[in-house]
């Protein structure tokens, strides 16, 4: 189960465009929003470290990808725009 979703991540993460500034991405384990600049693309030492990236594609605005995050996350607790 953990290397199908970090399989999942890694394919994600790879097809997201090169030129996009902000992504919205949602950890695995508590199912939390947040947007930040660029996406890690380490493996994650730990389960709570993977994540996922919330849409086909990044945003050019900080404000495009809350207004997205906002919408897709909105029935998750604890959503929040802090960077990482």
């Amino acid at each position: 189960m953990k290397r199908s979703l970090l399989a999942l991540a890694v394919i994600v993460a790879s097809t997201a465009p090169v030129f996009a500034k902000y992504y919205v991405i949602q950890t695995m384990m508590d199912r939390k929003c947040s947007v930040v600049d660029k996406i890690n693309t380490e493996k994650p030492k730990t389960p709570n470290d993977l994540s996922v990236v919330i849409g086909i594609n990044g945003f050019d605005t900080r404000e495009e990808a809350e207004t997205h995050m906002k919408n897709v996350c909105k029935n998750e607790q604890g959503a929040d725009t802090q960077k990482k």
